[in-house]
């Protein structure tokens, strides 16, 4: 069975107005494209940012449901 990770997305729990960002008044955030694997197979997703910022948090989702660190 073919897995397709393609809606996993990052999704913050933290409102933009209490981000710090940068001076330049931006937070970019790359994410790992989508990924389709085997049942069984390892796969790594990634997220990454650049910018100044105290408070960031994520969660990963896949179809609309919060994916666990199991």
């Amino acid at each position: 069975m073919k897995l397709l990770l393609s809606s996993l997305l990052l999704a913050s729990l933290c409102a933009l107005s209490s981000w710090s960002v940068s001076s330049t008044g931006t937070l970019v955030v790359t994410q790992t494209r989508d990924v389709s694997v085997m049942e069984g197979e390892t796969v790594n997703i990634s997220c990454c940012w650049e910018g100044q910022s105290d408070r960031v948090k994520f969660n990963w989702l896949k179809n609309q449901t919060a994916v666990t660190n199991e």
